[in-house]
């Protein structure tokens, strides 16, 4: 299995560049709800669930936003870098 790097990871989540007001609004909730949890050290109970909890977002959305986990954290990495 072949090991994906930063940009492909990158490719794989949803741009930012959603049709609706809505959709950006959901996705920025789920990024910042994302980042506070890393903030606060809560980096082991990271979830989709979790997540979409803190942020008030329905969990279907997380997955419309976002392929896995890992593409979440890859695109949170890239925004601070």
């Amino acid at each position: 299995m072949a090991t994906l790097t930063g940009n492909d990871l990158k490719k794989k989540a949803r741009s930012s560049g959603y049709k609706t007001k809505r959709g950006n609004q959901r996705r920025d909730a789920l990024l910042n709800a994302t980042k506070e949890m890393i903030v606060l050290g809560d980096i082991s109970e990271i979830s989709f669930v979790t997540v979409a909890r803190k942020a008030e977002v329905p969990l279907p959305s997380v997955y419309h936003y976002f392929k896995n986990l890992e593409s979440l954290i890859v695109m949170i990495v890239e925004e601070l870098g």
